[in-house]
């Protein structure tokens, strides 16, 4: 028994960029920029502010600024505790034949299976019938390399693909954190945080490029307007609220996940779906949001503990 459930909207659109044509993009108005320098190749090793400035030091030179934003991940994500781990492992494929019968339709949580301690799905992202990307994501409790997640992708495009000749033309493979409260916001008056352990990443969803665009053009506008610089907005207090209970519970009920993803899905418009994911909801998409979810009970327990 399998259940299908599809959105269509006229009033939102899903968007690929690529991160190669977004980097160049970024890269040559950096470099036709007099403002601007980007020193490559550069380890920042400490960063240490003071009332006047803050002093950088790299494995090349000290630098001394007015201001530091630190967009610098934390390489070690068990370190950030977060509730869940998304981790996935992708492969970019192409064929001469027709792989993909609706290259207008992305696969955003399809095959999903709920486990003991994760719950996993396939994704999948046509660029045209004969090309896309393909990955498979587990929302888990513990943290694990994405690379052990290679072999489930292989075998699933084998599977899937089995009489189809097609070949592999890139791989992708990362660990999202989930539900973490940001470490780095609020070190100093001269140092701000942006970027994904700035507090970026919406927690329920792992998606954060939106917010990062939308900070960087804030911040813009703050040096423009006062000289200084601002930090990674915080999400909502019912934004984060809502999603820290959902992952508690997600975290806490594995092997129920995959229903109450399908309940979610089934009982919201297209619309009230695709503000949710990209956290623009409503008041009145919140609360389609709660009358959707199941078994209100065990949403009511984890928020009590």
């Amino acid at each position: 028994w399998k259940r299908e459930i599809t959105h269509f909207s006229e009033n939102f659109n899903y968007k690929c960029i690529k991160s190669k044509d977004f980097y160049y993009s970024t890269s040559n108005i950096i470099n036709n920029s007099k403002l601007v320098q980007l020193k490559m190749g550069t380890k920042v090793t400490e960063i240490r502010p003071n009332q006047n400035y803050v002093t950088i030091k790299t494995n090349r030179q000290t630098i001394q600024a007015k201001y530091v934003i630190d967009t610098r991940p934390q390489t070690n994500t068990q370190l950030l505790k977060p509730l869940l781990y998304q981790i996935f492992s992708g492969c970019e494929i192409h064929s001469d034949q027709k792989i993909f019968t609706t290259e207008d339709t992305v696969g955003l949580m399809t095959d999903l299976i709920s486990g003991t301690d994760e719950t996993t799905f396939i994704y999948t992202l046509p660029y045209s019938e004969y090309h896309g990307l393909v990955e498979y994501t587990t929302f888990s409790n513990s943290f694990r390399p994405p690379q052990t997640l290679n072999k489930n992708i292989d075998d699933y495009i084998k599977k899937k693909f089995r009489t189809i000749q097609h070949s592999v033309l890139r791989r992708e493979h990362g660990v999202l954190p989930m539900g973490f409260n940001p470490v780095t916001m609020n070190l100093h008056k001269r140092v701000f945080s942006a970027g994904i352990h700035g507090g970026a990443i919406r927690a329920a969803t792992g998606y954060a490029f939106a917010n990062i665009q939308k900070w960087s053009i804030d911040c813009t506008k703050a040096i423009v307007q006062s000289g200084c610089p601002i930090d990674q907005a915080p999400p909502a207090k019912i934004e984060k609220f809502m999603d820290t209970l959902f992952l508690k519970v997600v975290r806490n009920n594995q092997p129920k996940t995959a229903a109450i993803f399908l309940q979610l899905a089934s009982c919201l418009s297209a619309n009230q779906f695709a503000r949710f994911m990209s956290g623009r909801a409503t008041p009145s998409d919140r609360y389609s949001v709660i009358k959707a979810m199941p078994n209100k009970w065990l949403f009511i327990k984890n928020m009590l503990n």
